[in-house]
């Protein structure tokens, strides 16, 4: 049984300028981000944020993905207060509850984004 020579998946000009990257991307300190979740950039979480709106075994309309990528560019950017404007334009009255809800949540998104940060810059 004689041992066939398989073609190049891709021409050796392209193996030349992608072997750069590719040892880039797999070095030590990279991976080691990845195996502890610091691999997750500011457009994933946007998202994931819409991931987390829009039904995942039911077709969302367009109309369905706009709604949810409007609230999640509003969390992303404001935070659940965000929510609480968006309530106030529709003419519903948040209550004390909601108010302080959402700041709480809020208060503890920047926090883990500040704890991320700091690991970040420690690595």
């Amino acid at each position: 049984m004689g041992h066939e020579q398989h073609p190049t998946p891709l021409h050796l000009d392209v193996q030349k300028e992608n072997l750069p990257i590719y040892k880039d991307n797999s070095r030590d300190d990279l991976l080691e981000r990845w195996l502890v979740g610091h691999t997750q950039n500011a457009n994933e979480s946007f998202n994931s944020t819409i991931r987390r709106l829009t039904h995942k075994h039911l077709h969302s309309g367009l109309k369905i993905v706009e709604l949810a990528s409007n609230l999640a560019a509003g969390l992303f950017n404001e935070g659940n207060s965000s929510l609480l404007m968006i309530l106030n334009d529709a003419g519903i009255v948040e209550g004390r509850q909601s108010f302080n809800y959402a700041e709480q949540m809020d208060n503890q998104r920047v926090s883990w984004q500040n704890r991320c940060s700091s690991l970040e810059s420690i690595d």
